[in-house]
C-alpha cells in the first residue's frame, strides 16, 4: 500500500495555487490549461514510464530506483509497505541513449502543439471577454515557456551538450545528464 496521494512539488504553496489556477480557467472555457497539466502532467510520464518498463523487459535498458520499506501499524496489524522511485534509466550505447531521448522530447513537442492547437480553439469559439483573453493570454504564456525549454532540451539532445555518466557493471550503461540534472527528471518536468 501506497498512501503517498500527491506529487510533492505541488506541496509547495505557488505550484499549488498555479495549479489551482489553470484548471479555473476551465471554468470559463478556456480548456488548453487543464490539458496541459493532464496531458504533460500525467498522461506523457506514465506513457514513457510504460515504454521503459518495457525496454527494461527486453534488457535493453537499466532502471536505477530508489526503494524504500518501512512498516505501518493499523489497528492491530503491521503492515509492511514497499516504494520504489524511478531516479533515472541507463541505456547499453550512446546511440540508443540518444534517440531514445529525441523521440521521447520529439513527442512531449507534438503533445505542445496539440495543446497550442486546443487553446486557439477555445479562443475561436468562446464569446471574448476581458478574464477569458486574461486566462487564454496567461496560459499561452505558460504553454510558449513551457515549449522553449521542451525546444532548448531537445535542441541540447540533437547536438549532444549533454553529461553522459558511465555505469561500470559487466558492460557499460550510459545515462544522461542536464547540468546536474537527472535526464529522466528534465523529461518529466511541467514548467
Amino acid at each position: 500500500m501506497n498512501y503517498q496521494f500527491c506529487w510533492y512539488l505541488f506541496l509547495r504553496p505557488l505550484t499549488f495555487f498555479m495549479v489551482v489556477l489553470l484548471c479555473a480557467f476551465t471554468f470559463i472555457d478556456i480548456t488548453a490549461s487543464a490539458a496541459w497539466l493532464i496531458i504533460l502532467g500525467l498522461v506523457y510520464p506514465v506513457a514513457v514510464s510504460m515504454r521503459l518498463h518495457i525496454l527494461h523487459q527486453k534488457k535493453a535498458v537499466m532502471l536505477r530506483q530508489n526503494s524504500a520499506e518501512w512498516i505501518v501499524y493499523l489497528p492491530g496489524i503491521p503492515v509492511q509497505e514497499k516504494q520504489s522511485a524511478l531516479i533515472n534509466v541507463a541505456f547499453s550505447s550512446k546511440t540508443a541513449l540518444r534517440g531514445f531521448y529525441i523521440r521521447a522530447l520529439s513527442s512531449k513537442v507534438i503533445l505542445h502543439i496539440i495543446t497550442f492547437y486546443i487553446l486557439w480553439f477555445d479562443v475561436q469559439h468562446a464569446t471574448l471577454t476581458w478574464y477569458r483573453i486574461l486566462a487564454a493570454l496567461i496560459t499561452l504564456a505558460i504553454l510558449v515557456k513551457s515549449m522553449s525549454s521542451t525546444l532548448l532540451m531537445l535542441h541540447k539532445v540533437v547536438r549532444c551538450q549533454y553529461n553522459v555518466c558511465i555505469i561500470e557493471m559487466a558492460s557499460p550503461w550510459y545515462e544522461i545528464d542536464f547540468k546536474g540534472k537527472l535526464g529522466l527528471c528534465a523529461l518529466f518536468a511541467v514548467k
